[in-house]
């Protein structure tokens, strides 16, 4: 009998980070994909993957809701292709061989899921049973409370103005879900949130430094050693480079904020001619500002755990 695996966040990111993209991880381990979606971390595990945006026909809309028996299926299973046939205006014609569900909605329910909804346009096209529900409980200005009197289209330039406002996906999605469910609807969500933080839980106990590809200057800054590479690997991926030489070095938690600033008083700034996540912690460093930087981090690393 097979062992089963019990899946954690780190071993998840493990095993999604041998991946370039979303279906090559799917195919490769369809168990661990399915844990990550799950779990709800798909997005944060397959940062480091490279978009592939998909321009819907028809024909390919219909082939992708025949693998489902359910509406409810089809979104979950699919939400990009799903919001695709709801533009194309085909929901209806390429869902006909799918099962009716009954959906018994209570007050609560109706109020979650209307959060997801910027108008009450939007939300009676795509989830009717839940509208419709409203209106019978006499609760439909209640849970529609949140919503503009006046629709605001969010554009992808919109969006990228919003979102360097949050550190954590929890808090973009809490504090602007209009925002938020726009960058979702347009393929976005993931560029525009590679600055965030891997999990809204960050330990920030460790700090480091990597060198970029072909450049001659570093990247300093605090991260969460249970995180390894993955913070590393966002905030390259923002800048547009890539890391030929990290260390990572764990750090009391009190005193990583302390540790990144002394190494940061070392180097020359690089002046970049954009703004981006951790812009400002590059330095150009002499192989002996570079041995000094290092020696700091090492002099402060927690003894009871590994320099990476």
């Amino acid at each position: 009998m097979a062992k089963r695996i019990r899946w954690t966040d780190e071993l998840i990111a493990a095993r999604a980070s041998k991946y370039k993209t979303r279906k090559a991880f799917e195919q490769g381990d369809r168990n661990a994909y399915a844990a990550a979606d799950r779990r709800g971390i798909l997005d944060q595990v397959c940062a480091h993957m490279i978009a592939q945006r998909v321009e819907w026909t028809d024909e390919m809309l219909a082939a992708k809701a025949r693998e489902y028996g359910t509406r409810g299926a089809f979104k979950k299973g699919c939400l990009n292709a799903y919001d695709a046939a709801l533009r194309h205006g085909i929901m209806d014609q390429i869902c006909s061989h799918m099962e009716a569900q009954l959906t018994e909605w209570t007050p609560e329910d109706i109020a979650e899921e209307a959060l997801n909804y910027e108008s009450r346009k939007e939300f009676s096209k795509r989830c009717q049973s839940a509208y419709q529900a409203a209106r019978r409980l006499g609760i439909l200005n209640q849970v529609c409370a949140h919503m503009d009197v006046q629709y605001v289209f969010w554009t992808a330039d919109m969006v990228r103005k919003e979102a360097p406002k949050y550190s954590t996906r929890a808090d973009f999605k809490r504090e602007n879900r209009k925002a938020y469910n726009a960058a979702r609807r347009l393929g976005i969500l993931d560029q525009v949130c590679a600055h965030m933080e891997y999990n809204s839980a960050s330990d920030n106990d460790a700090v480091y430094i990597w060198k970029a590809e072909g450049e001659p200057f570093y990247k300093i800054g605090v991260t969460s050693q249970r995180l390894g590479e993955i913070r590393i690997n966002l905030v390259a991926k923002e800048a547009h480079m890539s890391p030929e030489w990290i260390r990572i070095f764990p750090v009391a938690k009190s005193t990583a904020p302390v540790v990144e600033k002394q190494m940061l008083a070392h180097g020359k700034p690089v002046n970049f001619n954009r703004a981006f996540d951790g812009s400002t912690e590059f330095r150009e460093l002499t192989p002996a500002e570079l041995e000094r930087v290092v020696a700091i981090a090492k002099s402060n690393v927690d003894e009871s755990a590994e320099v990476a």
